[in-house]
């Protein structure tokens, strides 16, 4: 610890909470140069001084240790501030550069913790080498400018912003005389813009708001390249102060007159990237460090403990609300060299920062600046900066989804409404946007878009605003659900609905004022967006029901973990700036009838309508004469009101009757015909029974006899019925099946809807052959029959998940000869856990049998390129199965240690759970992995093996005989490049493993056997169980590897294995020696082994 009097001199400079902690090194450092400069100069007249100081500094380190010591007696004794500048301009040959670098680490190291007097000087300094005109301080002046987005009392932030603030607009012509680019302005601009915010209507801080607004206009008119280098932050700036009129004024030229700013056209305010400095730059580099340490060496559950101190720290002042926007774009464009390292605490941390905002403004503007990459897309934005929030909603949906809901509604509602203007622009560039996330997500974007947990009207929404990559209204097909084909479908315009305006208060605040987590909760400091000029004041964007809901919803944290019905999001705050309109300021919104849009929705149904009498209408004009006249009376019966369930289901049945009678005369043109006028004739299948809701799953209908009676009503399920009841083989169940294979090429559900009439319907009455009918149906649909089921699965998956868990099991036995890995691949896409649960139980009461041994390798192989989370549930129920580990065996060569981990691991953990000895086979094929440092399966596979006692002595036999057989083979060496390779390709392996893939195919030379033994030599050895000891001790081993040792041809493997060979030896000499049949061994065994096994590595 320091000297009292050299503790003082650091108290002097930075606060210490305690003066027994030690002081930081720089302020020591600085304490300690300012001690000898003291020392030399006391008592002297100023040119003596300076003449010391002079021969002091001589050249290099001391002359940067006495200006250290300099700029400490500058920063602690204002009165005599002058002096000490004096002295360190004489010192300054090298235009004030070491000067500036101590300066810079004063801010970057110190700031936080400077005595109040020290920030003032540090603005005397900055006042000062302006006069002087000292190059390049603009640079360190914006380091000071960010140590404003840190932590610090509110009331320091405010005295240094009043000093920056003044300090800047008193120097006007140096401002100018910047070098183009100046990051100054860039980050000034963005800093003073959220300190006006979080400075509040407070009378007190008028004056001090008032300079920064002046400050800010001033900059951009100034310097607008500078300013433009802002790119769609600087329109979120203007946005966000629209409400100023000067910031109005400045919005209305940008419209009006985009050339005086640097500009072609407006739109380049927005669809112009971030300067990437911007983005290094926007917060205090203490924050900056906390932030990298959490991305990069926090994992879940700590991250949760580390945010908590962060933000205890970082996001108590007024100005946390826009900290946490500034974080979370500091977070989106935060890159290292490899962005897989960061992708699960990235998503971590930016859902940390959005939950803990409060509700209201504060929220919906961290959703604005996540989104805002997304509305104004243009290519040279960088993926790793879009996709964290489709990650985020899928975290969501597991989670919360009615957060997922927000955050979708949000964007929903936004784009038709920030700027009418640009409405059109932004749905371009957010579908521009989705393309690189399709790319990556392939099929299971459209299970994230269009998932069930989502409301049914945000899923509408979605469709609409992303029409090229989710199923259209008009009825999806199979095809649109496949990653390949979700970019061909057309859909209908954004909306035009608004988003609630509530700037500056916060009426959803919780009555303890605390950070309650939150579905819709929104912490605000006020901002402002521009709005749809046509929207009335004085109305609520939302209905109190739904307020009512959400605010039950998001309440505490602890529901989180709850799945309730999904709440709907509040707007953001907006206020409308139109070029026509001038700037409206007030607060508006939507009352409840405009927010449901009535007329809107009854324009829309009477379109659909229209739509459906035009494909009857067209359906009708195709037959003729008695088809003809029979579909047209069930059209009329059909209007009637008073027609109820049983009356339509006859109409159908006729039609199927006379079917039966004129089978000879029915051509595929009526059928056809037929398929589309039942289709808009009979209606969609819907949950009409008592006591069920809207968005209700369809497994209600099954939960007693009476509502499955009921749901089984419906017109359609009379085609099943006459399907299914039918003999084999008849003509008019190939009628039926033809009649449906049609309605199915315009309507995807109907076969989903045969596999739960088959399961639920009619099990209890007969025994259906679901496989032979499901076939007949795909044969005359030109497709396969798995095909068409996992199509079928995944639809289910999107639309009705508790439904899609209902069937899996039925499907599983009814298809259990033709379950291929692409039918495993959709049930683990879209199962879920409560699901996966009962799907484990009937495997466990043997109802469901999944794997096969034929098809084990083949399943192994495709899971592979499934995602992590698909490949968990595989291997699941891979154990609940309790398939063999031989049947998994022949896949454990051509596995790569970097790329399929998951496989890697649950097969380790197979080997764990592993009750008989392992044969030899599965020993092969563990040992034909290629040896590589990187790659450590082989050992720690041997090494779960041995742990069990009894294993250990069938693992060392079997070890031990297949050296003895590659010795016998005179298979010695590996080929050429091989050995400590990384795992080759699963095309490669599995040519090297034989054509049969069988353990006895497969070439095992000697040299890789070895040095699988000696990577297990060099990782297992001189642990606490010395379990590896014992194993290497065994009387196999040892006589097996002693064989290789001395086996001629061999030779060459000697001094590459010399480690292996002189731990066998030892451990040999130690078995002899413990039995009395050995010389005593020098010195202490554990000091020998030790050294060797270090001395080798």
């Amino acid at each position: 610890m320091a000297d009292p009097e050299m503790l003082a001199r650091v108290c002097a400079l930075v606060n210490m909470r305690n003066r027994a902690d030690n002081p930081n090194d720089n302020a020591l450092n600085m304490a300690v140069q300012s001690t000898n400069v003291a020392a030399k100069i006391n008592g002297l007249s100023d040119k003596e001084a300076s003449d010391i100081l002079l021969k002091m500094a001589g050249d290099g380190p001391s002359r940067e240790q006495v200006l250290l010591g300099l700029l400490f007696h500058f920063l602690t004794k204002p009165s005599e501030y002058q002096k000490w500048l004096n002295h360190m301009t004489v010192l300054s040959p090298d235009q004030w550069y070491t000067v500036l670098c101590h300066m810079n680490m004063v801010l970057i190291e110190l700031y936080p913790k400077l005595q109040e007097v020290a920030r003032d000087q540090i603005i005397v300094f900055f006042r000062e080498g302006i006069k002087m005109n000292i190059p390049k301080i603009d640079n360190v002046i914006m380091n000071l400018v960010r140590c404003l987005n840190g932590s610090g009392d509110w009331q320091s932030k405010l005295r240094t912003s009043s000093g920056l603030t003044s300090l800047l607009l008193e120097n006007e012509p140096w401002v100018a005389s910047l070098k183009p680019g100046a990051l100054l302005a860039q980050v000034s601009i963005a800093t003073f813009a959220h300190l006006i915010i979080d400075l509040g209507n407070a009378p007190v801080n008028e004056p001090l708001k008032q300079n920064m607004v002046n400050l800010v206009v001033y900059l951009i008119r100034l310097r607008p390249q500078d300013a433009q280098m802002l790119g769609r932050d600087l329109g979120l700036i203007l946005l966000r102060l629209s409400k100023i009129a000067q910031i109005s004024a400045l919005w209305k030229e940008y419209v009006s007159e985009p050339n005086k700013f640097h500009l072609n056209t407006f739109d380049e305010l927005f669809f112009r990237s971030v300067h990437p400095q911007f983005h290094q730059n926007r917060v205090a580099p203490e924050i900056a460090r906390k932030v990298e340490f959490m991305l990069l060496h926090v994992k879940q559950p700590q991250l949760e403990k580390y945010f908590e101190w962060f933000s205890n720290a970082y996001l108590r002042d007024p100005d946390a609300s826009s900290m946490r926007a500034e974080l979370i774009r500091y977070i989106l464009y935060f890159t290292v060299k490899d962005m897989n390292l960061i992708v699960e605490s990235r998503v971590h941390l930016i859902n940390l920062l959005l939950v803990s905002a409060a509700v209201g403004a504060e929220q919906q503007w961290c959703k604005m600046v996540l989104w805002m990459d997304w509305m104004f897309y243009e290519p040279s934005v960088p993926y790793y900066a879009i996709e964290p929030i489709i990650a985020l909603i899928r975290f969501y949906l597991n989670l919360h989804h009615p957060f997922a809901n927000s955050i979708l509604e949000f964007v929903c509602k936004t784009v038709p409404v920030l700027h009418p203007p640009l409405a059109e622009s932004m749905k371009k560039a957010i579908n521009q946007a989705m393309r690189p996330i399709a790319d990556c997500y392939q099929g299971s974007l459209v299970t994230i878009l269009e998932n069930s947990r989502l409301d049914k009207t945000i899923r509408e929404e979605v469709r609409k605003l992303w029409k090229d990559f989710v199923r259209s209204d008009e009825g999806p097909t199979a095809s649109e659900v496949k990653s390949e084909d979700v970019k061909e479908k057309p859909v209908k315009s954004s909306s035009s609905s608004a988003i609630q305006s509530n700037s500056g208060s916060n009426t959803a605040q919780t009555s303890s004022g605390t950070s309650a987590a939150p579905v819709e909760k929104s912490r605000s400091g006020s901002f402002s967006i521009v709005m749809n000029p046509q929207l009335k004041p004085g109305h609520s964007l939302e209905s109190a029901a739904s307020r009512k809901a959400a605010k039950l919803e998001t309440e505490n944290p602890a529901n989180w973990k709850e799945e309730k019905p999904a709440a709907r999001s509040t707007g953001a705050a907006f206020s409308n700036v139109h070029p026509s309109g001038g700037v409206k300021m007030e607060q508006f919104g939507l009352d409840e009838e405009m927010m449901d849009d009535e007329s809107s929705d009854e324009v829309e149904q009477e379109r659909e309508k229209q739509r459906r009498e035009q494909e009857l209408a067209q359906a009708i004009e195709g037959l003729r004469g008695e088809w003809r006249d029979i579909v047209e009376g069930m059209r009329e019966n059909f209007k009637s009101a008073e027609l109820d369930m049983y009356e339509k289901s006859e109409g159908v049945q006729k039609i199927l009757q006379k079917l039966l009678d004129d089978d000879s005369d029915v051509d595929d043109d009526v059928i056809e015909n037929l398929a589309q006028a039942l289709l808009v004739l009979i209606g969609p299948v819907t949950l009409s029974i008592e006591g069920a809701n809207e968005g209700d799953s369809l497994v209600v209908a099954f939960e007693s006899k009476d509502t499955t009676d009921q749901f089984f009503n419906h017109s359609l399920f009379v085609i099943f019925r006459n399907l299914c009841f039918t003999a084999e083989n008849e003509p008019i169940q190939r009628t039926i099946v033809s009649l449906i294979a049609s309605m199915r090429d315009r309507d995807e559900t109907i076969t989903y809807l045969l596999l739960v009439f088959m399961k639920s319907g009619i099990e209890s009455q007969m025994k259906v052959d679901a496989n032979a009918i499901y076939k007949e149906i795909a044969d005359c649909c030109g497709k396969n029959e798995i095909d068409m089921l996992c199509e079928d699965l995944a639809y289910i998956s999107v639309e009705d998940f508790q439904l899609f868990g209902y069937l899996v099991p039925y499907v599983l036995d009814q298809f259990q000869a033709q379950i291929n890995p692409d039918l495993i691949g959709a049930i683990c896409k879209g199962i879920d856990g409560a699901q996966l649960h009962d799907l484990v139980g009937e495997i466990a009461i043997e109802n469901v049998t999944i794997f096969r041994k034929d098809s084990m390798s083949a399943m192994i192989t495709a899971s592979l390129d499934w995602e992590t989370t698909s490949q968990w549930i595989f291997w699941q129920l891979v154990n609940a199965e309790g398939v063999p580990i031989d049947w998994i065996a022949p896949s454990i060569p051509k596995l790569s240690a970097e790329k399929h981990r998951e496989a890697l691991t649950n097969i380790l953990l197979l080997l764990r759970r592993m009750d008989r000895d392992p044969s030899m086979s599965l020993m092969r094929y563990i040992l034909a992995r290629q040896p590589s440092k990187d790659d450590r399966f082989t050992v720690n596979a041997i090494k779960i093996l041995i742990d069990d006692v009894d294993i250990a002595n069938k693992v060392a036999e079997h070890i031990g005989g297949l050296i003895r057989k590659t010795i016998s083979a005179g298979d010695i060496l590996m080929p050429q490049g091989t050995a400590n390779s990384t795992s080759t390709s699963l095309r490669d392996m599995s040519r090297k493993t034989g054509r049969a893939g069988s353990a006895s195919h497969m070439k095992l030379p000697l040299e890789q056997v070895l040095a699988h033994m000696e990577n297990f030599t060099n990782l297992c050895l001189t642990k606490g169980k010395k379990m590896a000891e014992q194993f290497l001790a065994k009387h196999y081993i040892q006589d097996a590897i002693a064989a290789a040792k001395s086996f001629e041809k061999a030779a060459p493997l000697r001094n590459r294995y010399q480690q292996l060979f002189t731990v066998i030896e030892i451990l040999n000499d130690e078995k002899d020696n413990a039995t009395g049949t050995s010389r005593t061994l020098r010195g202490n065994r554990y000091f020998r082994f030790l050294f060797l096994h270090f001395s080798l590595r």
